[in-house]
């Protein structure tokens, strides 16, 4: 859960394929989250995927609530209430892969933004920006190797850098 409190968190996730869109519904709850205050969290969002041309058009993007009692917000761990969002707009560009024996890497290039908007006992945005590329290495396990930009803002403060990171699944 969000802490090591005795309170269990639970959660569901409905998601279900309509006319080719993924949706999604989550719902997490737990009593005594932090503190005293009770944490309701709850998310709806959306992915679609269409071939066009040499590639692979991807476009996902979810809304979020969080409320944690009015708790304050502590920037860094994670305790955050208010509402936000994200779109992602990514291209894999499938004609272009890479064969490599067994191995085939698929370029990807992506953009990303998000937005937090904090309420309760502090009040507040943060505001990020993505832009990078993915090579999809195997696709049947989405592992991939990201490169990306980012230049994110929280409370007024900028900050921006460049991230590399590798995502397996097994």
């Amino acid at each position: 859960g969000i802490n090591s409190a005795d309170e269990a968190l639970f959660a569901t996730r409905l998601g279900v394929d309509v006319g080719g869109i993924e949706l999604g519904f989550a719902l997490q709850t737990q009593k005594e989250a932090v503190g005293t205050s009770d944490f309701l969290g709850w998310n709806i969002d959306a992915a679609y995927s269409k071939k066009i041309g040499p590639g692979t058009a991807t476009v996902n993007g979810g809304f979020f609530q969080y409320d944690l009692d009015d708790a304050a917000y502590v920037p860094g761990t994670g305790l955050n209430e208010g509402l936000g969002g994200y779109v992602l707009g990514a291209y894999a560009l499938n004609d272009f892969a890479l064969k490599a024996g067994k191995l085939t890497i698929t370029p990807e290039p992506f953009v990303r933004y998000q937005n937090f908007q904090f309420e309760g006992a502090n009040d507040g945005e943060q505001v990020r920006w993505d832009a990078g590329a993915n090579l999809i290495l195997n696709e049947a396990t989405n592992t991939k190797l990201t490169a990306s930009y980012f230049n994110d803002e929280l409370l007024g403060v900028e900050n921006e850098g460049f991230v590399v990171g590798l995502q397996f699944a097994f």
